[in-house]
């Protein structure tokens, strides 16, 4: 599973291996329940290992942040 403290998942694209998705997260959405802007840059790109580490979460890692809105974005 994929938590976030804050912000908002506005796409996907799977990767050909099969093994990452690329999301882009909007940080300045607080509209969905529960959630919360982030501050800081607008938008991000996160790189989200399909293999669960250990206790279930997935690794992730920011590959871009900036002002561009993300949900066009794909491999």
């Amino acid at each position: 599973m994929l938590s976030l403290s804050c912000g908002e998942i506005v796409s996907m694209a799977l990767d050909r291996s099969g093994r990452h998705l690329l999301a882009g997260k909007d940080n300045e959405s607080d509209w969905v329940a529960g959630n919360r802007p982030c501050g800081g840059a607008e938008h991000e790109l996160l790189r989200v290992g399909l293999t669960p580490a250990a206790g279930g979460a997935y690794p992730h890692r920011v590959v871009w942040r900036g002002g561009g809105y993300v949900g066009g974005f794909a491999w």
